[in-house]
């Protein structure tokens, strides 16, 4: 055996073989245009390809030949990676869920295999990749897009590895795309008294009410039937959320199993819902009825829910912000009241405790039945706001159901 000259690892054979050592050859030549030409041998077959520099010639074969070694063979070097995301896209479906395997397609057809989908998978380099980021970063789409191509992405190229199609997978040798978290906008709590005061006696009464004192998302809200209540133990219990799909909406089963969860509530949330039911109950068996619907029975539309808080928030003179903040707010309220970071993480349905610490940052000791009850004191110092003359002007919105 003799090493190359460009102090590679690779061996050409001159005699007969006598180790178990891998066996290929590789070379690099400058051609007349000035580039660098590097081939190896595979499978009694060779491969080539050009470069501007040297040392990325030597850096390509020093690659090959570590994937030789773990396998690679000549038809793999040959596959394209939209041919391959093609077929990984194919084994993965019925290991998924159906909107899952969704967003992996939209994310392969539209973010990836435009673009460096005519790359073959064995040359695919952590360089293409990364420009594949900043084309579209620089393209208008989203950093939390970017994240997901990047996941996506990692995810094919592992499943390669594992295949032997590849021998390392370049996506590791990438940067996760950074995302700029969004700063947490919360209520103060004259806020929280002026947003229920205007919603006193609005068909987003409740619904405000329990954003605020629970941190349920809207799409949790929005979901809960009445057999959700055990009034017996001041808990709702979270089980699905309304959800928008082609064609309408429908109730799904939640993101994650921590998002199923019984949520507590205060003595005087409680008695406010039952006078919710009270008012709104349209038959003597309800419990399969929504709690949050319209007369006739129809449930609220998430479109509808935000034009008619909007409406409430600049009635109110508070500044214009997200239905989502509602959720920020009742965490703060929550870590302000001294409630546990375990027992808020839950009550919230984080994944885990760190969540709760990343997104809002302190750290607290537990949720009982005492501290929802804080919650409620928190917010109920608007029974005396609402006490108004009943000569002041109030503002009725009109309801476009």
């Amino acid at each position: 055996f003799f090493q190359a000259e460009d102090g590679i690892r690779d061996y050409k054979v001159t005699g007969v073989q006598t180790c178990a050592l891998p066996i290929y050859e590789g070379s690099i030549q400058q051609r007349p245009n000035g580039r660098w030409q590097a081939q190896i041998s595979i499978d009694g077959r060779r491969l080539s390809k050009n470069f501007d520099i040297k040392s990325e010639a030597q850096a390509w074969i020093r690659e090959m030949a570590g994937q030789i070694d773990h396998g690679l063979t000549y038809q793999a070097t040959q596959i394209t990676l939209t041919e391959y995301l093609s077929d990984w896209l194919s084994s993965v479906r019925d290991n998924v869920k159906t909107a899952t395997w969704k967003q992996y397609e939209y994310v392969v057809r539209l973010h990836i295999t435009p673009f460096i989908g005519k790359i073959k998978l064995s040359e695919l380099s952590p360089l293409a990749i990364q420009r594949l980021y900043s084309s579209r970063r620089a393209g208008g789409v989203g950093a939390r897009t970017v994240q997901l191509i990047h996941a996506v992405l990692h995810a094919a190229l592992e499943q390669a590895v594992r295949l032997r199609l590849l021998g390392s997978n370049p996506g590791k040798m990438v940067d996760r795309p950074k995302v700029n978290r969004q700063s947490v906008d919360c209520l103060t709590e004259q806020e929280i008294w002026a947003l229920l005061a205007r919603a006193k006696g609005t068909p987003l009464d409740m619904l405000l009410h329990l954003a605020i004192t629970t941190g349920m998302r809207q799409g949790e809200l929005l979901g809960l039937k009445w057999r959700d209540v055990q009034w017996d133990r001041a808990v709702i219990l979270v089980n699905r959320q309304l959800k928008r799909v082609s064609g309408g909406l429908k109730l799904a089963p939640l993101k994650t199993e921590q998002s199923k969860r019984a949520v507590q509530i205060g003595k005087s949330t409680l008695e406010k819902l039952g006078s919710h039911l009270d008012e709104y109950s349209r038959s003597v068996s309800i419990e399969d009825e929504m709690i949050f619907a319209h007369k006739d029975g129809r449930p609220y539309r998430p479109e509808w829910v935000l034009r008619e808080f909007k409406s409430l928030l600049a009635q109110a003179g508070i500044r214009d912000i997200r239905f989502h903040d509602l959720r920020h707010t009742a965490a703060s309220l929550m870590l302000s009241s001294g409630m546990p970071v375990i027992q808020v993480s839950r009550q919230l349905g984080h994944s885990q405790p760190s969540t709760t610490l990343n997104v809002y940052g302190h750290f607290i000791p537990g949720l009982s039945q005492d501290a929802a009850e804080k919650v409620d004191e928190l917010v109920n110092p608007i029974a005396a706001q609402l006490q108004l003359s009943e000569t002041s002007d109030r503002i009725e919105p009109a309801y476009n159901h």
